[in-house]
């Protein structure tokens, strides 16, 4: 037997839902967890450091706390942004293991929106894509919007720290961080 409806009850309560935060990297759209980001801050200015890899963008001063800032663009493979008039923002992850606090750079935060579960797609239907940052473990998966506008990548922000890690071997601490912080503030 089928339980009464009436109006003014919210059946999707039951129905458990994913916060993300949705941002926009050249023509394509993007999710995160919004368990995975400790802040969303405007662009500052970002120290290049020499010879790093090419997905870091660099260095920022984020409240006396040095920050890299990812670039992901070069991840996957994106071209430049579609639009002057964005309003471009960094991502501050929080990943509890990671010893500095890492960022990412975006094109722009579109919303903080929730999605059902059942809109996303992980597992067998994902690995049948063809994507090249799903096999270097950047995604986790697919989001199947449900306004029609088509699918945002659902991003594992673990697995793009991941990628742009390099291994320092046995690099004095302490060090480093003056030579940072001498980097970032002249």
């Amino acid at each position: 037997m089928a339980a009464d409806v009436t109006e003014g009850d919210n059946l999707s309560e039951d129905v458990p839902e994913r916060r993300i935060v949705e941002f926009r990297l050249g023509t394509e759209r993007y999710a995160i967890d919004v368990d995975h980001i400790e802040r969303i801050v405007e662009v500052e200015r970002v120290t290049r450091l020499p010879r790093a890899p090419s997905a870091i963008d660099g260095l920022i001063d984020l409240r006396g706390e040095i920050t890299a800032v990812i670039d992901p663009r070069e991840l996957f493979s994106v071209g430049p942004p579609i639009s002057s008039d964005l309003d471009p923002r960094i991502l501050v992850f929080d990943l509890p293991d990671e010893p500095q606090p890492v960022g990412m750079h975006v094109d722009a935060v579109l919303a903080v929106d929730a999605y059902p579960e059942y809109a996303i797609e992980r597992g067998e239907v994902v690995e049948e894509m063809d994507s090249d940052a799903l096999e270097q473990g950047l995604l986790r998966g697919v989001i199947r919007d449900e306004e029609g506008d088509g699918v945002v990548a659902w991003v594992d922000p673990e697995g793009i720290v991941d990628a742009t890690s390099v291994d320092t071997g046995s690099i004095d601490a302490s060090s480093l961080e003056a030579d940072v912080a001498r980097l970032v503030d002249p």
